[in-house]
């Protein structure tokens, strides 16, 4: 149904340019990981910053509770400046927008954005998208959304051009 320049899709009434596309089609999702911490080495003279759910606080991250050391490089899973990470283990849908090159905990998926979608539009665009993640947890004994549920999440998709605006406007 077309209304005034809108259309109805699975995720709501969006403009009629817009696309609904998956999370797995804007970026390469990445669930992280933790260096063993039986080898010391791994974290003493931390330098990379090591991000688990409690530093997710939906903005920018600027601190982390641990770091690790550039010897953890080898088995850690470190994602790139812009990349969005979401808490997918517990606290669901916590989210962070990360300022530099991190390493991050298996209770959190990240998201590496490709050339189809603007990082921040990807990280404002998540923070409504919660209650849709939360859906797809598994009941257990602590609520998880596993990686394949995750890339499966919807999101509204505008032109890029219009995602930098709206980005811009929101930050």
């Amino acid at each position: 149904m077309k209304e005034n320049g809108f259309k109805e899709t699975e995720i709501g009434l969006i403009p009629e340019d817009w696309e609904v596309v998956r999370l797995g089609e804007v970026g390469k999702i990445i669930t992280g990981n933790t260096p063993s911490k039986k080898f010391k080495e791994y974290w003493e003279n931390g330098e990379i910053d090591f991000i688990k759910p409690p530093d997710l606080q939906n903005k920018y991250i600027t601190t982390c509770s641990e770091k690790i050391s550039s010897k953890a490089k080898k088995v850690a899973r470190i994602v790139p400046e812009g990349s969005v990470l979401v808490s997918c283990i517990g606290i669901i849908g916590r989210v962070g927008y990360s300022l530099k090159p991190v390493a991050f905990n298996q209770q959190i998926n990240a998201i590496v954005p490709n050339n189809r979608i603007d990082s921040l539009y990807l990280f404002y665009t998540i923070q409504t998208q919660v209650e849709q993640i939360s859906k797809l947890r598994s009941v257990t004994t602590v609520p998880i959304v596993n990686k394949a549920k995750f890339s499966f999440v919807k999101i509204p998709l505008p032109p890029l051009s219009e995602q930098q605006k709206i980005a811009k406007v929101l930050d």
